[in-house]
């Protein structure tokens, strides 16, 4: 399934915690190096995803070690952002 850019920033909103909300600026960063469109959509769709795997209570910045309990993926949490 594609997505639109417009579509995956809108969903940006969904995301629970406030501080990783930050994705927005992210974006900017991006379009600044001249990233492709398709790369904007695969990198928000794994930070949306990500940031609701861990939950409003954790932020990108609480998590400092690769051996976290958040590092890893589970095969029954990915459901995609839909």
């Amino acid at each position: 399934m594609s997505f639109k850019l417009s579509t995956i920033v809108g969903k940006i909103d969904t995301i629970p915690n406030d501080k990783n909300r930050k994705a927005e600026e992210f974006l900017q960063y991006t379009k600044i190096n001249g990233s492709s469109e398709n790369h904007h959509i695969n990198n928000l769709k794994c930070i949306i995803f990500y940031t609701k795997y861990i939950g409003k209570d954790v932020d990108f910045f609480d998590i400092k070690k690769k051996d976290s309990n958040h590092d890893t993926v589970k095969p029954s949490k990915l459901q995609g952002i839909n």
